[in-house]
């Protein structure tokens, strides 16, 4: 299997790539988000109330939505609300639920540094979707 390689540059720096398995990533650049684009974009299970507040915790939050829907190839034709991202003590994750229920779970690599922060998201479990899109 070929290995998939990928480069990102940011203002203060530069980060490389070499996955054999598909990868999703997306970075995005740390910012306030308002009280609408959570509501709109977030469900309750994700957010606790520092969570609600914290720039930089939201901005991985939705950075990793958008690395997964990259992932499953499908973009924001689907509704990043279907990927519910959680945090534990074994690391960031993130499950499709709703229309994207059986998608799979993935394993998230999150990189913050210089205001910004990567996101790489790797399926763990399932993979429904991309397999159904490649067939």
């Amino acid at each position: 299997m070929s290995a998939n390689v990928f480069g990102l540059k940011t203002p203060s720096e530069a980060w490389a790539i070499a996955s054999a398995e598909p990868v999703g990533i997306d970075v995005e650049a740390i910012a306030p988000r308002s009280a609408a684009f959570v509501a709109d974009w977030f469900r309750p299970e994700e957010l606790t109330a520092a969570a609600a507040l914290d720039p930089t915790a939201l901005t991985i939050g939705w950075a990793a939505k958008e690395a997964v829907l990259k992932w499953l190839g499908v973009g924001m034709a689907a509704s990043p609300r279907d990927v519910v991202v959680t945090r534990s003590e074994g690391g960031w994750r993130a499950v499709g639920v709703g229309a994207l229920a059986g998608a799979g779970t993935f394993e998230l690599t999150v990189r913050v540094r210089g205001g910004m922060v990567a996101v790489i998201a790797v399926c763990a479990v399932g993979a429904n979707l991309r397999r159904a899109r490649a067939a």
